[in-house]
C-alpha cells in the first residue's frame, strides 16, 4: 500500500518534510552540508516523479517509486553520518603571503588554459555540442580550465580577506567584487560558446559560501531567493547553449520554463536511477564492489594508460543509451545509483556513508585550516554537481580541479624556502560566535 500510485504525493510531501526539518537542525547555516547538500540532492531526487505525477511522459514510471525512498534513504544516511553540529570558522593564520606569487601563478595557469579552450572553440568552425564531444583535437578536452579557474578565483578572494583587508568587510573589498563582477560575466559568454553551466554555478555558489563565511551569514529568505533565481538561471541558459555557435538553438519560451527547469538539468539522477531499479538485477546482475574498484581506478589512472578500467557512467551510456554515446555524448548517471548496481540498497548505504564521512571530516577540519577550508568550499560544488554523475567523476574532479591548483599555489609559494606569510590570527566566523566575542 505504502508504493501504491496514491502514496505519490505523500512520499514527495514526506521527503520535502524530512529536508525541511534538517534545514532547520543547521539553522540555515549555508556553511553546513545540509543546507548546501539537501536543496539540491532533493531537486536532482524529485525532478522526474514530479514530471511524472503532471503527465510528462517518461518511460519506468513503477520504478520512480523506489527511486524516491533510495534517495530518501541515502539523504538520510548523510544526515545521520555528517550530525547537525555546526562549525565555528577561526583560521589563525594564511598558508600564503601577502599578494602570493603562488597564487598568482595558479591563477594565470587556470585563465590561460580556460582562454586556450574559449578561442579553439571559436576556430574551430563547432556547431554543436557532437561536433566538440566527437573531436580528436587536444584542445577540445580543455573545458575544465574553468573549473580550475573558479578554485583560483576562491584562492585569491580568500588570500585577500586573510592578509591585505583583514579588518574589512567584503562590500570594502573594490577589487575583488571587480573580480567576481568579471568572471561572472565572462563564464556567462563561455555558457553561450560551450554549453557548459557548472562552471558558472560553480563559482557562484562558491563565492556565496566564502562571503557567508567571511563576512556574514547570508539569512534564511536570502539564501531560499537566491536558490529560485538559481533555478531559474539555469533553466534559462539551458536554451542558450552553445547560442554562438548552434544552428538548433531553441527560442526561449515561458510556458516551457517551469518544465525545463526540471527536465533539463534535474530529471537525469532519479530517472536513471529508475531505469537501473528496472534491470538491475532483473537483466544485469550487481557488480559486487567491482564498479566502486572501477570508479576509483579510472579517477586516479589515464585512460588511455589502462584502458580496461570503464566508469560507471559510461558503462551506463554505452548499455542504455548506444546510439547517444556512440556520438561522443551521454545521458548522465546517478550517484545513489553507483551505489545502487554494487550493492543494491545496502551499496546506497554505503556509499553515501563514505560520502559523508569524507564531507564530515573536511567541515569540521575546515574551520581551524585555511587549506582545508578552500577544499572544503570547492568541494561543494563537486558534490552538489556528482549528484547526477559517478564516483569517478567526483574523485576526479576533486584531485584536477582543486587539489592540483591549491598544491600548485603552495608550491610556488614556498619554493624559496621563505617562511614569512601577510596574514595575522583573525577569526572568522560563521553564524556562531563565541561567548565574549563582538
Amino acid at each position: 500500500m505504502f508504493f501504491s500510485a496514491n502514496n505519490w504525493n505523500l512520499l514527495i510531501i514526506g521527503f520535502l518534510t524530512f529536508v525541511i526539518f534538517q534545514l532547520k537542525a543547521a539553522d540555515f547555516d549555508l556553511a553546513h552540508p545540509y543546507v548546501w547538500f539537501l536543496p539540491i540532492f532533493t531537486m536532482y531526487s524529485l525532478a522526474s516523479p514530479v514530471l511524472v505525477l503532471i503527465d510528462e511522459i517518461l518511460p519506468y514510471r513503477e520504478s520512480y517509486r523506489y527511486a524516491i525512498l533510495y534517495h530518501y534513504i541515502a539523504a538520510v544516511t548523510m544526515v545521520l553520518v555528517i550530525g547537525p553540529e555546526r562549525s565555528i570558522y577561526r583560521f589563525k593564520i594564511s598558508p600564503f603571503r601577502k599578494n602570493s606569487p603562488g597564487i598568482k601563478f595558479a591563477f594565470i595557469v587556470s585563465l590561460s588554459v580556460f582562454l586556450v579552450y574559449i578561442v579553439f572553440l571559436f576556430k574551430s568552425g563547432f556547431e554543436n555540442k557532437y561536433d566538440r564531444a566527437l573531436s580528436s583535437n587536444p584542445f577540445a578536452f580543455l573545458g575544465f580550465g574553468a573549473y580550475m579557474l573558479t578554485t583560483s578565483i576562491s584562492l585569491v578572494l580568500l588570500n585577500r580577506k586573510l592578509t591585505i583587508n583583514r579588518f574589512a568587510g567584503f562590500r570594502h573589498h573594490k577589487r575583488s567584487w571587480v573580480l567576481i563582477l568579471i568572471f561572472s560575466l565572462i563564464f556567462v559568454l563561455a555558457t553561450l560558446v560551450t554549453g557548459e553551466r557548472h562552471a558558472l554555478f560553480r563559482m557562484l555558489l562558491v563565492i556565496f559560501v566564502l562571503y557567508h563565511v567571511l563576512e556574514k551569514p547570508i539569512p534564511p529568505k536570502y539564501l531560499f531567493f537566491s536558490f529560485v533565481i538559481g533555478l531559474s538561471a539555469a533553466s534559462a541558459l539551458n536554451q542558450f547553449k552553445m547560442f554562438f555557435f548552434s544552428v538548433d538553438s531553441v527560442p526561449f519560451s515561458f510556458e516551457r520554463f517551469v518544465s525545463d527547469m526540471l527536465y533539463g538539468e534535474f530529471k537525469s539522477a532519479s530517472k536513471n536511477l529508475s531505469l537501473l531499479i528496472n534491470y538491475v538485477p532483473s537483466a544485469f546482475p550487481y557488480f559486487y564492489g567491482e564498479a566502486f574498484l572501477s570508479d576509483i581506478m579510472r579517477a586516479v589512472i589515464p585512460g588511455f594508460l589502462f584502458p580496461k578500467f570503464q566508469n560507471t557512467a559510461n558503462w551506463f551510456n554505452q548499455t542504455f543509451h548506444y546510439h547517444t554515446f556512440k556520438q561522443g555524448l551521454g545521458l548522465g548517471f546517478t550517484l545513489v545509483g553507483a551505489g545502487y548496481v554494487n550493492f543494491g540498497l545496502p551499496g546506497i548505504i554505503m556509499l553515501f556513508a563514505v560520502i559523508g564521512g569524507i564531507i564530515r571530516k573536511l567541515y569540521r577540519k575546515s574551520a581551524d585550516s585555511v587549506i582545508i577550508f578552500l577544499l572544503y568550499v570547492n568541494f561543494i560544488p563537486i558534490v552538489s554537481f556528482s549528484i547526477r554523475s559517478d564516483i569517478a567523476s567526483l574523485i576526479s574532479s576533486t584531485w584536477k580541479h582543486v587539489l592540483l591548483i591549491i598544491f600548485i599555489a603552495w608550491f610556488v609559494d614556498n619554493i624559496d624556502g621563505k617562511k614569512g606569510r601577510g596574514g595575522l590570527p583573525v577569526p572568522i566566523f560563521s553564524g556562531i560566535k563565541e561567548a565574549g566575542s563582538i
